[in-house]
């Protein structure tokens, strides 16, 4: 009788034992049953380094890629994380950039699971640090026959006020810039003829910002 047993892909799943005999001549035949092994597992679950595809701006998709992965029946799940800390929620193959991510690097932990395998888990590369987008709104007003504006620029996610800067364009011609400073900003634009104009104003601000645009139709009388 072998001392010795492989389990085989049959025994998956199933906790094993052995029952060892003993009998001598002479002697009542005496038996004794060893305690039971774990379940028998079919091996050790492997997947490819996650990847992640999309920009790292907020409101923008990010994307888990797992190019292989075995068994092929496994089941990948996925945990979206904050530089080190676990993202609430955050458990599908997508993920929507919030303004608690503008400032940090994110990146996806995918664990493969499959009956009767040992899981594995692999991580992606961070992203770069996620970017806010401005939101502007400008207003304008008459001061002695020329446009004045004004600029407010709200950066859902930052800490502090946006501080950048900004400029004015009419049909390619630039009307002149200013400094935003704590969200606000104002500028005296060079001078128009009479009529109904569309302004364009750009925005630059910080390495967490992108930059942004707004227009907005004057009448300078």
């Amino acid at each position: 009788m072998p001392r010795a047993y492989r389990p085989t892909a049959a025994d998956a799943g199933r906790r094993l034992h052995v029952v060892v005999s003993a009998s001598s001549a002479g002697y009542t035949t005496a038996s004794a049953e060893s305690t039971t092994t774990d379940r028998v597992l079919l091996g050790v679950a492997e997947l490819a380094k996650p990847t992640v595809s999309g920009r790292a701006v907020l409101g923008k998709t990010l994307h888990a890629h797992v190019a292989s992965f075995a068994p092929a029946g496994g089941t990948p799940s996925y945990r979206w994380l904050r530089g080190h800390e676990p993202i609430p929620g955050a458990h599908d193959a997508t993920y929507v950039l919030q303004p608690d991510d503008v400032g940090h690097r994110v990146h996806v932990q995918v664990t493969l699971q499959a009956d009767h395998w040992v899981p594995a888990t692999a991580r992606s590369l961070s992203t770069t640090e996620v970017r806010t987008v401005p939101v502007l709104h400008a207003r304008t007003s008459i001061r002695h026959g020329r446009v004045h504006l004004r600029l407010r620029v709200v950066s859902p996610g930052l800490e502090e006020a946006p501080t950048g800067t900004a400029r004015a364009w009419r049909s390619g011609r630039n009307l002149g810039g200013f400094t935003i400073l704590d969200g606000r900003g104002a500028r005296l634009l060079a001078p128009m003829r009479a009529g109904t104009h569309a302004i364009t104003v750009v925005y630059r601000g910080g390495p967490l910002e992108t930059t942004r645009r707004i227009s907005v139709t004057v009448t300078v009388p």
